[in-house]
C-alpha cells in the first residue's frame, strides 16, 4: 500500500489510535507503519506504539468497522491533497 506522506500527515490526526492500528496491521507492511510514526508527534508515537503493541490481533468485525470509519476519512483528505496540488 503506497500511501502519500501529506495524506497520512492530515489522516493521522483525525483517526483514533485503534484505527491507525487496524489500518497499519491490515496494510501487512512496516511501510504504512513507518509512515504513520513519521507523521504523529514524540508523545503520540510512544503511545502509538504502546497500544499497537498491546493490541496484538483484531477481530474481522473490529477490522470491518473501523475501516467503514476509516475509508471516508481517508477519501476527503486524498480530495483536499489533491486540489491543493
Amino acid at each position: 500500500m503506497q500511501a502519500d506522506n501529506r495524506i497520512v500527515q492530515k489522516f493521522a490526526v483525525l483517526l483514533s489510535a485503534e484505527q491507525l492500528i487496524t489500518l497499519a496491521r491490515l496494510a501487512q507492511a512496516e511501510s504504512l507503519y513507518n509512515k504513520i510514526m513519521m507523521n504523529l508527534s514524540k508523545q503520540n508515537k510512544a503511545q502509538f506504539e504502546d497500544d499497537y503493541r498491546a493490541m496484538k490481533g483484531i477481530t474481522e468485525k473490529q477490522a470491518l468497522t473501523n475501516m467503514e470509519q476509516i475509508i471516508p476519512i481517508i477519501k476527503q483528505v486524498a480530495k483536499e491533497v489533491k486540489s491543493l496540488g
